[in-house]
């Protein structure tokens, strides 16, 4: 970057342009806005095979690190970037994402963002270190960035310690959400409201929150997650993977949740109300139980697994300890027919009517070559296997 800083450079940018920044810290004395424009900010790599992002922005713990407020689109990118150590009051101290603005993020660190959660203030903690919601991102009013390998690790807020969603609708793929922290609902990621973010391969891992360790939805969203995997992360009261609250029914196709905890309900997903639909999913190892609901409007909507799948150890089509309509006719069917009667009596059948057709064949093929006396036995010995197919059973 020619300039005295980052946003001299888009100042003087243009549409299109990319300004390149070099393997060190930058540290402006405000938010970096890209002030609408459609244009890539860079960083450097490391030479290995890792690729982790050598161009870090420093906020120095007074402001926000990054803004999109002007409507930017998916050709504002920013890429390579380590985003630290920023703060503001309302939220979004990593980065914030206002006003319908749609920017694309990819191998971007959004790393120790965040001012003193709730617990500081309590603690004697200034209201000038809180921050709201959103420690690492916000992103409100209608907009959707698009997140491609990119890091949430170690930020905190009162709400959504690594990514608040109030009515925006972003898209994550092959993100990562570590050890961040709300003294509130969601560790990882906190939806509110009209939100409806896509996540793809994402994985939540040791986050810490009051509810919704990993993810808290909140106000009727619908999210949805495809092969993403929830672990080890600590919630105080429910919901220590997933916690799905006021109407929000999240949608989780492939997803895994595994050794979470919640202190009281709801280790792998809680739902106060509303309901998920969760499809062939894996629960392991959660702590004090896999899933539960507060009500029976809150039940999963569906429930389709493999039988074979961890989670469902009784073979009912249903995770242990949530039954739908469906896994209940399983277990009706099975109390009527167990699988060893089932599989005797197939053996018996299909043993005798193979045995009466070779001896009905055999005895035809001795005959003399007349087709009449052929033809009148075979009719004769056809009529016992015709009985025993509708006898045996």
């Amino acid at each position: 970057c020619d300039h005295v800083s980052i946003n001299a450079a888009i100042d003087a940018a243009n549409d299109g342009d990319v300004i390149q920044l070099a393997a060190e810290t930058y540290t402006e004395e405000g938010p970096i806005d890209t002030d609408g424009k459609a244009v890539t900010i860079r960083g450097v790599v490391a030479g290995d095979e890792s690729g982790t992002p050598l161009s870090i922005l420093d906020g120095n713990g007074t402001h926000r690190v990054l803004v999109c407020r002007r409507g930017e689109d998916a050709r504002t990118i920013l890429e390579n970037l380590v985003v630290t150590n920023g703060h503001h009051p309302a939220g979004g101290n990593g980065m914030a994402n206002l006003d319908a603005s749609h920017p694309t993020l990819r191998n971007c660190t959004f790393t120790l963002n965040g001012g003193s959660a709730a617990s500081a203030l309590l603690d004697g903690g200034s209201m000038a270190s809180f921050t709201r919601s959103g420690g690492g991102m916000i992103n409100e009013a209608g907009s959707s960035p698009r997140l491609i390998g990119c890091r949430f690790i170690g930020n905190n807020a009162w709400t959504g310690g690594g990514m608040c969603n109030e009515d925006a609708h972003p898209s994550l793929i092959d993100c990562i959400f570590i050890e961040n922290a709300a003294d509130g609902p969601g560790g990882g990621m906190y939806n509110l409201g009209d939100s409806r973010p896509t996540l793809l391969r994402c994985r939540f891992e040791r986050n810490v929150a009051a509810n919704g360790a990993g993810m808290n939805n909140c106000g009727g969203n619908t999210p949805r997650l495809e092969a993403c995997v929830f672990v080890g992360n600590v919630s105080e009261f429910d919901g220590g993977g997933l916690n799905n609250c006021t109407g929000s029914a999240p949608i989780l196709r492939k997803c895994t949740f595994r050794a979470n905890e919640a202190g009281r309900r709801g280790g792998g997903i809680h739902n106060d109300s509303g309901g998920p639909t969760v499809l062939r999913c894996t629960f392991e190892s959660n702590v004090p139980d896999s899933i539960t609901y507060a009500t029976e409007d809150a039940r999963p909507r569906v429930m389709t697994i493999d039988p074979n799948v961890t989670g469902d150890q009784d073979g009912d089509g249903d995770y242990d300890g949530v039954e739908t309509e469906a896994g209940a006719e399983n277990k009706q069917i099975r109390r009527k027919k167990k699988p060893s009667e089932r599989a005797l009596t197939f053996s018996i059948r299909e043993t005798t009517v193979v045995a009466l057709v070779c001896f009905v064949v055999v005895t035809v093929l001795m005959l003399p070559e007349r087709w009449y006396e052929r033809n009148s036995v075979l009719a004769l010995l056809t009529l016992p296997v015709v009985a025993v197919m509708l006898t045996v059973r």
